[in-house]
């Protein structure tokens, strides 16, 4: 089920403005008061609001998606490529197994 909570939402509860939000959500708190980022953060909170990942991949222009591709998925080697990769970005921090 998609959460349909917006920044907007998020600003409006917490009584600032949309840029407030962003800047709490992107770790720019040094401009904020602790007071302001704490309705912030009880706002998200409150409505459950996760960041639209698709949004923000348009934004930056990038993303956190790496693609692997084989010819043959049953194949033992593409097997063992798979366990590579994905050993690889674990020790980086990149991938969790729980995904």
């Amino acid at each position: 089920m998609k959460n349909n909570v917006t920044m907007r939402d998020v600003a409006e509860l917490s009584g600032v403005s949309i840029a407030t939000v962003s800047r709490y959500l992107n770790g720019k708190n040094k401009h904020l008061s602790l007071k302001t980022a704490e309705k912030v953060k009880d706002a998200i909170k409150k409505l459950k609001y996760t960041p639209d990942e698709a949004a923000r991949n348009l934004v930056t222009k990038k993303s956190n998606l790496i693609a692997v591709l084989v010819a043959n998925v049953n194949d033992y080697f593409s097997t063992e490529i798979f366990k590579g990769v994905s050993s690889s970005l674990r020790k980086k921090r990149l991938y969790s197994s729980n995904a």
